[in-house]
């Protein structure tokens, strides 16, 4: 089984914990602007704006519209970004990635703060999601030489893919989450270049919502899966390149 490993130059894009609510419970927009303002200090860059509904998440969307109302919440470095709605709570790192246990300590935190805000609401779903963004230089060599999860075609039909979108959703044996990797080649102006997003995913929805020491080792186990799905899915070629420079 591939262990995790810690690279110098690791291609994260973005990592996310994010809380779900549940349906019945949804919160109103004043309640969260309220609630945005006790977290000023930390997140003092804060703004309403709109946002493209996730594709790509469990159950996709909870309506019909294409975009939400969210409210972001920034560091004062931009490099932690707290976003709400009625519907969910997601705290991320952007860029410069460090460690899991700085963004735990930050989604741990901001969970708490709002359970003080909100004792009553309940929790319906939560994820980890890590986004990769594989720059790969290529020309002839074929990507199998960087990655081992890729489309397979059958005979006889040409091998040479222009461009590719997979996704699989696995149910964990060891619990009862589910993750949820996929890939795709991203438009890159680069000749040389080839890049590739890796989008890898575990949540766990609930009947009740769990206690609050349950979230966390979840969220200890889901880190473990995507660790697990993203070692699985490279190879040491890759792996040379995210120590490089």
């Amino acid at each position: 089984m591939p262990s995790a490993k810690t690279y110098s130059h690791p291609p994260i894009l973005e990592a996310t914990i994010e809380f779900r609510f549940d349906h019945s419970d949804r919160l109103a927009i004043a309640d969260l602007e309220q609630f945005a303002k006790r977290l000023k200090r930390s997140y003092p860059l804060q703004q309403t704006a709109t946002e493209d509904k996730d594709p790509t998440g469990p159950n996709a969307d909870d309506s019909d519209e294409d975009q939400q109302e969210v409210l972001f919440l920034y560091d004062q470095e931009t490099h932690f970004l707290v976003r709400l709605t009625p519907e969910w709570l997601k705290v991320s790192r952007l860029g410069h990635y460090d460690t899991w246990e700085s963004l735990r300590k930050r989604a741990r935190f901001v969970w708490n703060k709002f359970v003080q805000s909100f004792p009553t609401q309940r929790l319906q779903r939560i994820r980890v999601r890590y986004v990769n963004k594989l720059e790969l230089p290529l020309t002839v060599v074929p990507l199998h030489k960087y990655l081992t999860t890729l489309p397979t075609l059958a005979h006889p039909l040409p091998k040479n893919i222009s461009s590719f979108f997979l996704r699989v959703e696995i149910p964990l044996e060891d619990s009862e989450a589910t993750l949820v990797l996929t890939e795709a080649d991203i438009p890159d102006p680069r000749p040389d270049m080839v890049t590739i997003m890796l989008d890898i995913q575990v949540y766990q929805s609930f009947i009740s919502s769990p206690d609050k020491e349950q979230i966390w080792k979840l969220l200890k186990h889901f880190r473990r899966q995507k660790n697990l799905a993203f070692e699985s899915s490279i190879t040491d070629e890759a792996r040379r390149l995210f120590n490089e420079g």
